[in-house]
Parts: C-alpha cells; structure tokens; sequence
C-alpha cells in the first residue's frame, strides 16, 4: 500500500511539474488580458470626463448669448407696452407688434429655462465625477495627463499579452506534441479494447436471440407436455405461433399465454395456436386482454358449440354489437364464459347464440351503471327464466311458462326475447309490476331495458350476424397508430430474434454439453488427486497476483512517458518548495 501511495505521489508530482509552466502562462495571458481591458475602460471614462467638460463649456458660452437676447427680448416687450400704454386706441400694428415680441421673449425664456436645465445636470455628473467647475482648466490638464500615461501604460500592456499569447503558443504545440507521444501508447491499448468491444456488441443480439428462443422453447415444451405432444409437434406449433404473432402484431410470449390458457381449459394446443391469429388481432385492435379473449373464445366453442374455423366469426359479432352501445368487446370478453355456460343451459348454441348475448349485453348495459353490472343483471335473467319460482310466479298469472316458452322457441324466437315478451304480455305493458314475476332486482334491472329497447336488440343482433371483416377492418385501422408501428418494430425484432436462435440452439446444446462433460471429468479428477489440485490453485492465485503487479507497473510506465518525454524536451527545472 505504501509503495503504491508512493508512486502515485511521483506520478502526480511529474505531471504537476509538467503542467505548472503551462498553466502559468495560461494564468499570466488571463491577468495580462485583465489589465488590458481595465485600462481601455479607465481611459473611456476619462475620455467621457472631457466630452462633458467641452460640452459644459459650449453650453455656459452659448448661454451668455441667449441671456442677453432674452434680456433684449424683455427690454422691448416693456418698451412696447409703455407705448402703448401712452396711446389712448393703439393701433393694430402696435398690438401685432406687441404680441409678436412677447412670443419671442416667451421662446427665448423657455429656451434660456432649457440651458439652465442642462447646465445644471452637467454640473451634478461633473461634481460626481469628482471634477469642480470651478476650476475647470486644471482639472482638464490632470485629464490629459493621466490619459497620456494610460495610453503608454495600454502600449506596454499590449506588447506582454503578446508576449505572453505568443509564449503560450509555443507551450501549446509542445502540450500536443505530449499529448501524440500519450496516443500513440493509448492507441495501442485502444485497439485491443475496441475489438473486445466489438466482439461484445456482436455477440450481444446473437446472446439475447439464443436466450430468448430457449425461453420460447420452454414454454412450448409446458405447453406440448400438457397435450403429451412430440417434440417436432411442439416446434412446428412454436412456428405457427410465431407466424400468429406477427400477423396479429402481439409478443410471442403473449400469444404463449394465450395458447397456455385455451390449453388449461383442456383444448388442444394445436386448435388454440389456430385460434390464436383472430385473437391477437382482436387484442391489438380492441384493447383488449388476450387471456380475456382467449376465455371468452373457448367458453363459445366449448358451451355454444361453436367450431373452431368459426372463432373469426364469433369476434367480429361482438365487435359490431360492442360498436353499437357502451359495452365493448373486451368487456364482453370477460363475462362470455359465464353467460355462455347459462345459454347452454337454455339449449342454445351456434355463432347466433353468441350474437344473441353480444346484443343483450349492449341492451342491459342502457339500464346499468357499468358493464359488469350489466353482465351480472343478464346472468340472473338467464338463470331465472325456467327457475321453479319463476314458473309459480307466471302461474299465478294464469300464465303456463314452460308451454309458452316451447311455443316461442318453435316460432323461432331465442330465450331472451321469449321472456323479455312473455313478461311484457303477462303485466299488460306495466313494468311497475315486475316485482309480482321476479322478486330479484338484478333479473328486474336486466329484464326492463330488454323489454323497452326489443327492436334495437334485435337490430343490433341482425348487424352482428352480418358482421363479417368487422375485425380485419378495426385491425387495419388501428396498425395505422404510432403505437402499434412501434410495436410492430418490437414484435418482428423479437419474433425473428427467436428464429434466428433457434438455429443456433442445436449447436449451444451441443457446446453447453461437452462443456458439462468436461467440467464433470475435471470435478472428478479433482476428486482423485485432491493435493495436486491444491498445488494447482495455489499457482493459479500466484500467477494472478503477479500478472496484476506488472499490469500496475505497465500502468505506471505508461502515465510517466509523456511527462518524461516533456521534461526531457523543455529540460524544466525542479519544482521550488514555494510553487508546491
């Protein structure tokens, strides 16, 4: 440690030795530059002092004319007006005259006021500037006295900044001939640097594709071993998904979950990969939540018996129905799975099922404060239509429900409209009597916005059945969006990322597993020679300290060739105990 405080004390001593004369230089041109620039500001001041001096003087001279021509001015006012006086009808060339002298003794007056004025202010300034008017002459000769020493003193002054600017210029080529002398020893060290440099900047995407494609393929692999699928099974699914991926412009690993999530549900991942494209596109161009719509998709497959080619056609229902009201697609997505599993339960299925609840929930939500209200009011009417004491209730009202509903249902109308008319035939319009059918508020709050608004549930509904494209063209649209192009930019970065590490992982697999073959037989040879091995590591510590002191020797060297170079160049003297 003391060695080393020791020579970091001589290296900074040799730089400060090398250095001293240039910033003294540097120092000196700046005091010098100073001196200068106080000197012309002394001399503009005095310069100043004289103007107003001269200005003083012209001024108390012009004065002393327009005095008299004042006093002139006055005298003949008085005298024409004592003759006038004298004369019992002046006449008019009397008054004329009389007038006219009296604006001009006013104008000679103001004019007399004015340089008054002005000779006072330039009293005040003279006075502050230390200078008494009275005595003018002196202190005009004092004036140029000191102007004419400043002038030989700017002279002087010039002549040494250009000394000095000069002296600096020479220490300058000097410091940059140090400074080339350094380069060339960093050059050397620098190359060697910028090509690890490089090496790692060109290893950094081939890394992050590899470990982002084991990441890829890991997944994958949870997602085969759920469906006990072959591995080239598996990697054909992962090229699919990743086509998904980029048509819907989603992250992979978005679309994985989504995949993850139909697979939970105990679809086939090879039928979710396929559902996924219409999917992600709905996610992209509705906001909406992958895992949300993913549910949403399987609940009308798996309840609604709707066929997997059919899942577009499902989206784009409710995204016309979403476009008609406030209850958007990804909130649909959220409260499908249990509305659907309720409208099985009626014996519904098909996509028109699907757009039967898509148009209802827009209903519901007029009569709702938010879209899960709305869900939950459709939910208890679903559940309530064929429930025993709904049944008891209509009876009472000399209604048989369960004939009633299998009349409407052959005439073609769905459970939703079947109970919203039923209702509405069974109180004569009077929906304040709703509480005598269902004593359930939410069934009541779900039920009155149906039976008031049937015509636009149905116009909705005949809209989502003809909704073809609807999701393509909010897809398209929405891609138009800075947002989406930047993440598009994300998506085919990642996308072929992972492409292009999966074509290096057979060849990482193999190099990862020698290397683990040859550190298992390392780690089994340390075993059976442990001494040996203990010899070894005690080198190998050795070694490391010895190449760490020469690295500190190199270092050393190499900060004191430029200073040695300097010195020997200059051949400066050794620095006073008073400079340190």
């Amino acid at each position: 440690m003391a060695d080393r405080d020791l020579r970091l004390r001589i290296l900074m001593d040799a730089a400060d030795r090398v250095s001293r004369p240039l910033r003294d230089i540097t120092g000196g041109s700046r005091r010098a530059a100073d001196a200068l620039r106080g000197t012309r500001q002394e001399l503009q001041k005095i310069g100043d002092a004289q103007g107003q001096i001269d200005a003083f003087r012209t001024l108390k001279g012009s004065m002393r004319g327009s005095t008299a021509a004042m006093e002139a001015a006055q005298a003949r006012v008085a005298a024409l007006g004592r003759e006038i006086a004298q004369v019992a009808t002046p006449t008019k060339a009397m008054t004329r005259e009389f007038e006219k002298a009296k604006r001009e003794a006013a104008q000679l007056e103001s004019q007399h006021h004015t340089q008054t004025q002005q000779l006072q202010d330039l009293r005040t300034r003279l006075r502050d500037a230390g200078i008494d008017t009275r005595n003018l002459a002196q202190h005009d000769r004092d004036l140029r006295d000191r102007s004419r020493e400043l002038t030989r003193t700017l002279e002087d002054q010039g002549r040494e900044l250009e000394r000095l600017s000069g002296r600096q210029q020479r220490f300058g080529a000097a410091h940059e001939r140090f400074n080339r002398t350094m380069g060339t020893a960093q050059n050397v060290a620098g190359a060697g640097m910028g090509m690890l440099a490089t090496a790692g900047a060109m290893a950094v995407p081939i890394v992050a594709g590899v470990k982002a494609a084991q990441e890829f393929e890991s997944k994958m692999t949870d997602i085969g071993q759920k469906a006990d699928l072959t591995r080239a099974a598996t990697a054909r699914m992962g090229t699919d998904l990743l086509k998904a991926a980029r048509a819907a412009n989603q992250m992979p690993d978005a679309m994985q979950g989504g995949v993850d999530t139909l697979s939970g549900f105990g679809l086939d991942p090879r039928q979710a990969t396929v559902m996924m494209q219409p999917i992600g596109k709905a996610a992209t161009a509705y906001h909406a939540e992958i895992a949300d719509l993913a549910a949403a998709g399987f609940a009308v497959h798996d309840n609604l018996k709707v066929s997997i080619a059919d899942t577009t056609r499902v989206i784009d229902g409710m995204a016309a129905a979403g476009k008609a009201g406030a209850f958007e697609v990804k909130d649909m997505a959220q409260h499908m799975p249990s509305l659907t599993a309720a409208y099985q339960g009626l014996g519904q299925k098909g996509v028109s099922a699907s757009n039967d609840l898509a148009a209802a929930l827009q209903i519901t939500r007029k009569g709702a404060g938010d879209s899960a209200t709305a869900a939950g009011n459709l939910g208890n009417v679903l559940q309530k239509i064929t429930s025993p004491a709904t049944v008891k209730a209509f009876e009472k009202m000399g209604v048989d429900l369960p004939s009633a509903l299998k009349r409407m249902y052959a005439e073609g109308k769905t459970p939703i409209e079947a109970i919203a008319e039923l209702t509405n035939s069974t109180l004569k319009g009077d929906l304040s009597r709703m509480g005598y059918l269902f004593e359930d508020a939410q069934v009541q709050a779900g039920l009155r916005p149906l039976i008031q608004n049937m015509q636009e549930y149905r116009r909705i509904r005949e809209e989502a059945g003809k909704a073809g494209g609807t999701t393509d063209r909010d897809f398209a649209e929405r891609m138009k969006d800075s947002a989406e192009q930047t993440k598009q930019l994300s998506v085919n970065a990642q996308t072929l990322g992972i492409q292009l590490g999966t074509v290096l992982l057979p060849h990482v697999n193999d190099l990862l597993g020698k290397a683990a073959a040859m550190a298992g037989r390392l780690g089994d040879w340390t075993q059976r020679h442990p001494k040996l091995t203990k010899a070894i590591v005690i080198l190998a510590v050795g070694l490391t300290a010895l190449l760490g002191a020469a690295a500190l020797l190199t270092l050393g060297y190499a900060a004191m060739m430029g200073p040695m170079a300097l010195l020997a160049r200059y051949r400066l003297p050794p620095a006073s105990p008073c400079s340190r």
